[in-house]
């Protein structure tokens, strides 16, 4: 064993083999394996510390390695180097795993990088065995067993034994590489043919739920969101994945939200609610887009959904005289807002398809009795009130924008902070940018929208509640020195000169022409290129393509945007004669 290369991965395995079995046998003796390790892992005083964690981390490899292959005992037969290779199990290799952390001082983060390497990383797209590096038998890589199912098994129960996120992690990175793997029956090993993630994860959840394991209520429902996360995280993978885990969704929802049981435990239906947040969400950045799939957007729009969520908020009732849940009201209306984002990131999907005229009413009165005395309370209202106006169409626009109550909790500026007053502008001009065509739009959808002629009333509605017109109100922001006001003034600026009528209205107001030409008004760099996005807007609108802006400020803003936004003119210096 002293004369073990670090490249010579049969011998290393076998050695470890021989370990294993001595650790199995000595019981509560582990001398003999301790110094077959020492001599595995060539520690003596000659010894490097940096070589001696080479060969500890090629340990570690091969042993997490068998967590996620194995090998048919045909290749095995036919192969003198492998004919003598056991496969460890998956229990072996966790005693073996930790007897490295005990003993060695292996940290349980390499150990946990280890196994999420084999989990997402492009080894796992290799044809070649990790131990023999030979090619595996079969040339389609979909029907290569590649984890397994004990290992599949373990991971699931790591989920309710250990409480962490790192088995959730590695199974949900395993589906995302091989999904008809994970979530269909492998092909491989026969034996197995019945085992899936799936019915692991469920069967698990099942017997938790049951509460007849013997733990607290409490605990129970701590493991039954750590499944039901696990299940959301697969889900969000692909359509066909929603698809498959539509009826596990169901079944999970239905004990831990809908049920009455549930409604005995408002922590765990306000966890629940926060993970459906998540399947809701429509991020755009590229760390975090995930597309939404349509099945996933049926799901989350079901009547039932929607009822039930406009009922804890406090909008189920018909006279508006509910009062919104005191636990649940704030998630389910911030769970609402997500879903109403939902429909503008899905063309195909419409509120008016899923709930009509009695989701519509219902909405008005969940706003009605929403809190909006707080700020943490006021943003979730904004929120929530610009969301669904956002998605809706004219005449659900018009019932809100209709009723005061909602029209001030919205839009007024009067007694706000200015990161407030900065929200409530730049709420609105993610209205209007949504509703523009798809050529002026940040992302590729075709999101619903309101109308034009709507954004004019909402605009109208804007300035009336603060009793001042919009492009006043626009314009002393614009001049004031505080950057979140400022730069929320330019961004509804910039998107409401997409509107015709506005445009027009702004560029009437007295004295916006000479600040909009005047590159002195910004000292930074974020201010000037806000700024410069405005006057981009302007020049690419119809109003500015059909003429009707003066010659001479049309010449002016052609020349600032072709200067850029940090354009500085040069002064001319003369040397001093005298």
């Amino acid at each position: 064993d002293g004369n073990i290369s670090p490249s010579n991965n049969v011998q290393l395995w076998q050695s470890l083999m021989e370990i294993n079995q001595e650790l199995t046998n000595s019981k509560n003796n582990s001398e003999q394996a301790i110094t077959h390790m020492r001599t595995l892992l060539n520690i003596d005083r000659h010894t490097s510390s940096s070589s001696a964690e080479k060969q500890q981390h090629m340990i570690i490899k091969c042993l997490t390695s068998q967590l996620f292959y194995a090998y048919p005992a045909a290749d095995a037969a036919e192969n003198v180097d492998t004919a003598n290779i056991s496969i460890m199990s998956v229990m072996d290799v966790y005693k073996m795993l930790e007897f490295l952390c005990t003993q060695f001082g292996v940290t349980q983060p390499t150990l946990n990088s280890y196994v999420m390497k084999y989990a997402s990383a492009d080894e796992l797209e290799y044809q070649t065995c990790p131990i023999t590096n030979e090619k595996l038998s079969g040339e389609n890589n979909d029907n290569r067993p590649i984890v397994r199912p004990d290992t599949l098994k373990l991971l699931v129960e790591q989920v309710k034994l250990d409480g962490s996120d790192s088995a959730s992690a590695a199974i949900c990175a395993l589906a995302l590489r091989k999904p008809q793997q994970l979530l269909l029956q492998p092909a491989w090993p026969p034996s197995s043919s019945g085992l899936s993630i799936i019915s692991l994860i469920m069967t698990a959840w099942r017997d938790v739920t049951s509460g007849e394991n013997g733990y607290s209520s409490a605990y129970n429902s701590t493991l039954s969101i750590r499944y039901c996360a696990l299940v959301i995280n697969l889900a969000m993978q692909s359509d066909e994945a929603m698809q498959y885990l539509i009826p596990c969704l169901d079944e999970m929802m239905d004990a831990i939200l809908w049920s009455d049981a549930a409604s005995t435990d408002p922590l765990m239906q306000m966890s629940a609610l926060d993970m459906l947040e998540k399947l809701a969400s429509t991020s755009t950045t590229k760390q975090q887009r995930k597309p939404m799939h349509p099945s996933r957007t049926k799901w989350l729009l079901s009547k039932r959904m929607l009822m039930f969520l406009l009922d804890l908020s406090g909008g189920g009732s018909d006279h508006g005289d509910d009062l919104p849940d005191p636990i649940l009201g704030a998630p389910a209306l911030r769970l609402l807002s997500s879903l109403c984002r939902v429909v503008q990131a899905d063309s195909s999907a419409s509120l008016a398809d899923f709930g009509g005229d009695e989701l519509i009413e219902g909405f008005r009165n969940a706003l009605l009795v929403t809190e909006t005395s707080g700020e943490l309370e006021r943003l979730a209202f904004i929120d929530a009130v610009s969301s669904f106006v956002g998605s809706s169409s004219d005449e659900a626009c018009t019932l809100i924008l209709g009723n005061l109550q909602i029209s001030e909790g919205w839009l007024f500026l009067g007694s706000a902070q200015s990161k407030m007053k900065a929200v409530i502008m730049n709420s609105i001009a993610q209205i209007i940018d949504y509703s523009q065509p798809s050529q002026y739009r940040s992302d590729d959808n075709n999101a619903v929208s309101i109308s034009n002629q709507m954004i004019v009333v909402l605009l109208t509605k804007f300035g009336d509640v603060n009793r001042c017109s919009l492009p006043e109100i626009l314009l002393s922001f614009a001049r004031k020195p505080v950057m979140e006001t400022k730069l929320a003034a330019y961004n509804l600026m910039r998107s409401s000169c997409k509107v015709g009528t506005i445009l027009l209205l702004i560029l009437a107001h007295a004295g916006f022409q000479e600040f909009l030409v005047n590159r002195e008004t910004d000292a930074t760099k974020e201010g000037k290129e806000a700024k410069f996005a405005v006057i981009e807007a302007i020049v690419k609108s119809d109003v500015y393509a059909r003429g009707l802006v003066k010659d001479d400020l049309a010449r002016k803003l052609d020349e600032i945007v072709k200067q850029g936004p940090h354009y500085v003119k040069a002064m001319s210096w003369q040397m001093m004669t005298e």
